[in-house]
């Protein structure tokens, strides 16, 4: 699974497709904000829940691994640091 995986592992490479990711990010929230300014309430909702949806998986199928590989890539003050273990009920 990629979330294991260092993504792209050429730094300047990294660099381009990171900044490529946050604008298809930055560009789903410019859309939404379109929507709820000129969308019926049906629509914005409707859009909304898209848009969330998108932005989620961009960010943890793509955006997250990425960061976690490269943290210096990582927007500033996110920790991307590996997340702790669960312990194991008994």
């Amino acid at each position: 699974m990629l979330r294991n995986n260092i993504l792209i592992e050429e730094k300047k490479l990294a660099t381009e497709v990171n900044e490529k990711l946050l604008s298809a990010h930055y560009s789903i929230v410019n859309a939404l904000r379109l929507a709820e300014e000129r969308g019926s309430k049906r629509e914005i909702q409707a859009f909304r829940a898209g848009a969330a949806n998108a932005a989620g998986h961009l960010y943890g199928f793509l955006l997250r691994p990425l960061w976690q590989a490269r943290p210096e890539l990582a927007l500033e003050g996110l920790d991307m640091s590996p997340p702790p273990t669960k312990k194991a009920k008994r």
